[in-house]
């Protein structure tokens, strides 16, 4: 995506996230991630989608979420990995809604949730609370929360 810039351009967009500018450090993380496979690489890349996610950046936060669901570059944390997918998906980013409502699924960074994970697959599909029930998906999670409720 980025192989294809020129060194006046990849100096500027290097200038701009320094300089703060959100989408700039997200594109900065992306070079440096796709630059080399190496811990010092990973490493400055976590630290461009931290600055970047801090300030809003979806896809930034999304990568982020990954970074720490992996230990790209930072400690592998799936609860934290859960924060900055739950960011990422609450600015719109759709992929995140899903990973979101897989997190609370099968318990991964947090406990198992079933009608938290309907309400992000929910979100998902565009749908208001409940207009989706007789998808499979929310069938899944409406037995899992029956079976939640009977062994309470």
């Amino acid at each position: 995506m980025y192989k294809h810039l020129t060194p006046w351009a990849q100096v500027h967009l290097m200038e701009l996230a320094k300089q703060g500018h959100a989408a700039a450090q997200c594109a900065v993380a992306n070079i440096t991630s796709r630059h080399c496979s190496c811990a010092i690489h990973d490493k400055l890349a976590a630290e461009w989608y931290t600055a970047s996610a801090k300030q809003g950046h979806e896809k930034a936060a999304l990568n982020l979420g990954y970074c720490y669901s992996v230990g790209l570059g930072v400690p592998k944390c799936e609860s934290t990995a859960l924060k900055w997918y739950t960011q990422a998906a609450t600015l719109g980013n759709r992929p995140a809604l899903l990973t979101v409502a897989g997190a609370y699924q099968n318990g991964i960074g947090t406990t198992k949730d079933a009608i938290e994970a309907r309400k992000w697959r929910q979100l998902f599909h565009g749908s208001a609370a409940g207009a989706n029930a007789d998808t499979d998906a929310d069938a899944a999670a409406n037995a899992d929360a029956r079976t939640v409720a009977d062994e309470s």
